[in-house]
């Protein structure tokens, strides 16, 4: 936790650069774009530490739930690698909002942002219900996994107002601040899930292993 809080120092002082430097140089599509992804990237990277530095994170999670065999922690690792590739597309989705607005809505633009929207939509259904379904006992995975759920449902809904809209400044803000929590949502969910795989069910994992090559 101690690098990720230093990440954080190393972000905000990142961000204040990119900021004075949009000024300076007029709002170049370059820095303003940088600029716009790395402020969401601080933004989740100050709620994951919010999360895990709360005293419940180290004492109140569950036992993995029901036997814990090799194909049940393969199964969880893949649950782990899901999150992560959907955070990852939250903030390609994130990346390309950010084109939109500094470069202009070009068509092309336009519709790359609409398709990858779905492809991040299908991500964020799968993992939600992988987690409802398998880590049903542990908040600290459903919350930010519903979060992600029920916040894409909202996206959709302010990004078709927003286009309807024209861009209206409040709209338009409204979508990247759910981005931005999408984001936030999916890096707590990542973070979570690699505790649960690496720092409780590992070592089980590992110790069922030796035990059965003797």
């Amino acid at each position: 936790m101690r690098r990720l809080a230093w990440g954080a120092v190393g972000l905000v002082l990142a961000q204040a650069g990119l900021g004075g430097a949009t000024v300076l140089l007029q709002l170049p599509s370059v820095v303003s774009v940088s600029h716009a992804c790395l402020g969401q990237t601080f933004f989740a990277t100050l709620l994951t530490l919010a999360v895990v530095l709360q005293p419940g994170w180290k004492t109140e999670w569950p036992a993995p739930a029901g036997p814990l065999d090799a194909d049940a922690y393969d199964r969880q690792v893949g649950l782990l690698r899901l999150a992560g590739f959907t955070t990852a597309a939250v903030f390609i989705q994130l990346l390309l909002g950010a084109l939109m607005r500094h470069v202009g809505w070009l068509p092309h633009l336009l519709l790359t942002h609409l398709a990858w929207a779905a492809v991040t939509t299908v991500l964020i259904a799968k993992i939600a219900r992988r987690v409802s379904k398998e880590q049903a006992g542990n908040r600290f995975l459903t919350r930010p996994a519903a979060m992600l759920g029920w916040g894409i449902l909202l996206q959709w809904g302010i990004g078709i107002a927003t286009l309807f809209s024209g861009a209206a400044v409040a709209i338009a803000t409204a979508h990247v601040a759910v981005g931005a929590a999408l984001l936030g949502s999916g890096a707590v969910l990542t973070t979570g899930l690699f505790r649960v795989t690496y720092e409780i069910s590992g070592p089980i994992a590992e110790a069922l292993q030796q035990e059965a090559a003797r």
